[in-house]
């Protein structure tokens, strides 16, 4: 975990509940773990369109987009909603199950999309599976978001490829 992110103490799933900027920018630290080794270098995407799998409504080149967001809400049933924004207005929705999430320490954890199948990473051919899970805790005016992604592919049909990215996005309360 980042230096600067905050302890779990005292947390609880239900804080998470809010609105929250989607900067959809470059920049936080990135962890690679990859099978020779160990890196680390600087940049990743704190793009929550990226992070949640809203990626045919992000309209991520437009620039004519003058602010994004989401939110998190639990339902009565205690299905985790979370709905993004592109200038205020509605443009996906996503529901999580009580069945598909866990709460521990006040740390939300769930899968975020999973997908399989050809092109589950580059742009080179690949046929594999990627999956994307996410660990949720807010700490006052701050959501913190551990995503980890683990993808197992074999490229060009041939060459076994397989890498877990660790990225730590934090987004502002709207």
């Amino acid at each position: 975990m980042p230096v600067d992110w905050p302890t779990v103490s005292g947390a609880t799933c239900n804080d998470i509940s809010g609105s929250y900027v989607d900067p959809d920018a470059v920049r936080g630290e990135i962890i690679t773990y990859q099978a020779n080794g160990y890196s680390k270098s600087g940049g990743t995407l704190d793009a929550a369109w990226l992070l949640f799998g809203f990626f045919k409504v992000a309209r991520h080149a437009d620039k004519s987009v003058k602010s994004r967001g989401f939110s998190l809400a639990f339902s009565p049933e205690r299905t985790l909603v979370i709905t993004y924004f592109i200038e205020g207005n509605e443009v996906a929705r996503k529901k999580i199950f009580p069945s598909e999430y866990k709460c521990e320490d006040g740390l939300l954890r769930f899968i975020a999309y999973s997908r399989s199948g050809d092109q589950v990473f580059d742009k080179i051919p690949n046929r594999g599976t990627s999956t994307h899970f996410a660990e949720l805790l807010r700490k006052g005016n701050v959501l913190y978001v551990k995503f980890t992604d683990t993808t197992e592919a074999m490229v060009y049909g041939v060459v076994p490829s397989s890498h877990t990215n660790v990225t730590w996005p934090k987004f502002p309360v709207q």
